[in-house]
């Protein structure tokens, strides 16, 4: 088995910063370690590659450091040469494993398996906080105090790649009980994953969803820092492919 990694086109970040750059290169030494696979290094995607999924706009921005204030915002990491190297990288291991993976498949081979499972990919989750978002400046002190005051938790719908509201429960049990009956309406599901931000009640939301969806296989995964500095603590939710 072949593994394509990208740790060692590292970039700068201001000292103190919580992103845990180190468990890239933690990961690739224990794949190596255990030899559980060959691990190559990863190629850079080219321009081709990356204007299938983005604006032509929008990578002349990240190419030259010249993204907006709310991009940057949303990147979570400070512009800079190496990052966009980094990118690159990031994006074309997952491509040569995906090409591995295919059996030497083309890029159109290639990209069609990856729209088909992008379409049928499907990612909700139950926010427990509103702080996260203000901090992001994703939503305004006002609002964010708002709904605190209230007790909201607004549900999330992140399938199409970007983050849209799909509703607000008053209560957490209730939040967890919409997400149980959203994952019904799906009928058949496959590649069930259960996510979390360190939630104390996981248990409880594994045994909702069970009631409509065998979870006998699903993975439960604790969310990376990434997407979890958005989400905030003890947020929940689940990602799954419905079949073709």
């Amino acid at each position: 088995m072949r593994a394509f990694a990208h740790d060692r086109f590292t970039y700068p970040l201001p000292e103190g910063h919580r992103f845990p750059l180190g468990r890239y290169r933690m990961l690739r030494e224990a794949i190596e370690s255990t030899g559980l696979a060959e691990v190559l290094e990863a190629p850079p995607a080219g321009d081709a590659d990356l204007l299938l999924a983005h604006d032509p706009r929008y990578l002349e921005r990240v190419a030259h450091g010249r993204l907006t204030d709310r991009e940057q915002r949303g990147l979570g990491l400070p512009w800079s040469p190496q990052l966009v190297e980094r990118g690159r990288r990031s994006v074309g291991a997952t491509l040569a494993a995906a090409r591995a993976a295919a059996g030497g498949a083309d890029t159109d081979e290639v990209v069609a398996i990856a729209e088909s499972m992008s379409r049928r990919t499907h990612v909700f989750g139950a926010l427990d906080t509103l702080e996260n978002l203000q901090k992001g400046g994703r939503i305004g002190g006002a609002q964010a105090l708002l709904g605190s005051m209230l007790s909201i938790k607004p549900l999330i719908d992140i399938s199409s790649g970007e983050v849209e509201e799909a509703g607000k429960q008053r209560t957490r049990k209730k939040s967890m009980v919409w997400l149980r009956d959203k994952l019904a309406e799906f009928g058949p599901i496959e590649n069930l994953a259960i996510m979390h931000g360190e939630a104390p009640d996981i248990d409880q939301f594994i045994g909702l969803v069970s009631e409509v969806a065998d979870v006998s296989g699903a993975r439960t995964e604790l969310i990376g820092p990434v997407v979890g500095t958005h989400g905030g603590p003890r947020v929940v939710g689940y990602a799954f492919t419905v079949p073709e």
